[in-house]
This record gives structure tokens, sequence and C-alpha cells, in this order.
């Protein structure tokens, strides 16, 4: 039986993160592996369950994290963004690992925006990557989603009604469970329209990304054509320092899917876990 089960962790700041422990407790490898899984925006624990479950299938465990202000994670006063979230939250989950499991490699899989926090907290704390076995980023890309003007248009205009009204609602327009702020969409904003994956203080991510050498596998879906379009997230995957060693993978019928994956039904889907999880997990655990 597959338990899920949360556990404490506290953020450098203080902050209560939610902390999840996903495993089969009659079913276990001879020597587990441990895998890291995170959310992106509008979005909680809940889109990471499908993956946690197939890889507890295999006899391994998960641990998933809820950013701040997120899930069962502690609400918090000050505005944040992707970058807090990467500074504090995902080292935290990372060190925590490395004392709980430190000889076991660690794999890490993340939806979305939870893949540009792993790839920033990578880049500010390069030690943190010296653990990682490998990475796999459902749907991510960083500063490329306006690449017609149609949806330059179309992100402009989310980005001054986000401005204007302080959030998005994410239930009334669909895009998850989990309303986020002007602060925390803002970067990601500006990210496309100036097609640059700066930091606050002008890090540029995009830049650096060759810096990370741990194999990295990427999996678009063909009818995501707004948040993370296939070509962007390719083009996100091919600044990584090692792509040879990674794969890249686009899910649909064009190459032989049986469906046309959406942002979120990629990773988190009964379909998603009869014919792409169970690739990929293969992949991380090779």
């Amino acid at each position: 039986m597959i338990v899920c089960e949360p556990r404490p962790l506290r953020a450098p700041d203080g902050v209560g993160l939610g902390w999840w422990r996903v495993a089969d407790e009659a079913q276990r490898a001879a020597e587990p592996r441990h895998l890291l899984l995170t959310h992106g925006t509008f979005s909680d624990r809940r889109v990471c369950m499908t993956m946690a479950r197939a890889w507890a299938e295999q006899g391994h465990v998960a641990w998933i994290l809820e950013w701040r202000g997120h899930g069962r994670s502690d609400r918090v006063a000050e505005p944040y963004d992707m970058e807090t979230v990467a500074e504090r939250d995902v080292p935290a989950a990372l060190h925590e690992l490395q004392r709980l499991a430190p000889l076991a490699p660690l794999c890490v899989a993340t939806h979305s925006g939870g893949g540009l926090a792993l790839t920033m907290a990578l880049l500010r704390q390069p030690g943190l990557a010296s653990r990682l076995h490998k990475v796999a980023l459902f749907a991510c890309q960083a500063c490329d989603a306006a690449g017609t003007p149609w949806r330059v248009a179309r992100l402009a205009a989310a980005a001054a009604i986000t401005r204007v009204y302080g959030r998005i609602p994410a239930r009334p327009l669909r895009l998850g469970v989990q309303d986020e702020s002007h602060a925390m969409m803002g970067p990601w904003f500006r990210w496309n329209l100036t097609r640059s994956f700066r930091g606050r203080d002008g890090f540029d991510y995009g830049a650096r990304q060759r810096d990370i050498v741990v194999p990295v596998m990427a999996i678009a879906a063909q009818a995501d054509h707004f948040i993370a379009p296939a070509g962007a997230c390719h083009r996100f995957w091919s600044r990584f320092g090692a792509p040879a060693q990674g794969q890249f993978l686009v899910c649909g019928p064009s190459t032989g899917y049986a469906q046309a994956y959406g942002h979120a039904t990629i990773m988190h889907s009964p379909q998603a876990a009869q014919e792409v999880l169970p690739g990929v997990i293969a992949w991380l655990l090779q």
C-alpha cells in the first residue's frame, strides 16, 4: 500500500514547508532511490502525485516539496516570487534529502515552474548539484513562450491584468488550484516578453545554464500552446551543459502517443501514468 505522509521541513527563514514522503512500505527495493518532486505555479503537491505513486510502485521513495504559500506550506505576508522559492525552499529540500540519505543517488522531477526554481537554485548554489544523478523537467521553459505576435499580445495582456488586479484567480480561469500574485507571476511575464531569463539582480540564468552538467530529460506536451510550447521547452533544455547525456521528448499523436497531452496532463493523468511516466522513470533509474 502506497502511503503519502507529511514530514516536517522548514526553509532557512523559518517558513514551514509542505514536505511529503510517498512510499510503498510493503515493497521496498534493496537499495531504494530517492526522488524529489516539486510543482509549479497555480499548483501544489497534487500535480506530482501520479509520478510519486509510479516511483513508489518501483520500491523507491518519493519526496514532494510544496512551495511556500502553496498546499500545506505556511502562508507568508511578505511578497515572494519564484526566485524566493529557488533561494530558500528548494535548497531546504535538497539539504534535507542529503541528511536523510547521504550516500544514495538523488533524482529530481519537476513540473513547469518547478523546473525553473530548481535551475535557479542550482545556479545560485552550485554545490547543490553535486549529488544529483538525473533530472526530469515536465513542461518547463523560461523565456520563449512569446514566439508569435499573437502570443506576445496574450502575454502582455495577461501581465497588464495581473498588475492591475494584483493576482490571477486559478480556478475561474482553469489554470489550477492555487491563485498566484503579481509578485510571483511578474518575473515570468518579464522573462518571456523580454526573451531573457535574468534574476532580479541581473544574474543571467539563461547564459549560465551551461554550467549545469547533470543529465536532463525534458518532456514537452504537444497540446501545450501557451505556457510551455514544445519549441520553447526544447530551447530551455538545449541550454544545459550536457544535452548529449539527456533526452528531449514531445508527447502527442505526432510522436506516437495516444493523446495530445496538455500542460498538466503530461505529468498528472491516468494516460501519462500508462505511456509517459514509465519511460521517464526507467531513464532516471538507469
